[in-house]
């Protein structure tokens, strides 16, 4: 009985919790090496002009203190 469940995890077929997991894991593969493509800013530049923008086109959620 012991071979049977050792053997047992290799020989299954992909389940849909297996299919998701590595989906997932797909993602986050794609994310992590197109993220500095898609958001190319340097998130500790700063710019003090800017300093609390109410929302903008420039600033679609408005800056903080530093002008971020």
């Amino acid at each position: 009985m012991a071979e049977r469940v050792l053997a047992r995890p290799f020989g299954r077929p992909v389940g849909a919790t297996d299919a998701f997991a590595l989906l997932l894991l797909a993602a986050i593969l794609v994310m992590a090496v197109l993220g500095p493509w898609i958001v190319p800013y340097d998130p500790l530049a700063t710019d003090p002009p800017a300093a609390l923008q109410p929302p903008s086109r420039a600033h679609l959620f408005g800056t903080d203190q530093l002008g971020r």
